[in-house]
């Protein structure tokens, strides 16, 4: 999934080790729930590594990174109700 410039440059959204890993696997569990999706890579204007307007891509979401190709992750799926 390719997002645009402005999810790295809004300061709106908060970044910690509990929501970067939320953020990411909300967005992976819910790509993956298509059949065709088995692993999301995650790209910032076309790149997963650089800078874009003095932002390094690696620091965005540093406590999760994006470099790597994600898997689904059930572990924070809370439970069927």
């Amino acid at each position: 999934v390719d997002f645009s410039k402005d999810i790295i440059l809004d300061q709106q959204i908060p970044h910690s080790s509990t929501t970067e890993p939320l953020a990411i696997f909300s967005i992976v569990n819910t790509l993956t729930e298509l059949p065709q999706v088995k692993r999301v890579r995650i790209l910032v204007e076309g790149k997963s590594e650089g800078e874009i307007e003095g932002m390094a891509i690696e620091d965005f979401w540093g406590h999760v990174g994006i470099q790597k190709i994600f898997e689904r992750n059930e572990d924070i799926i809370g439970p069927k109700g």
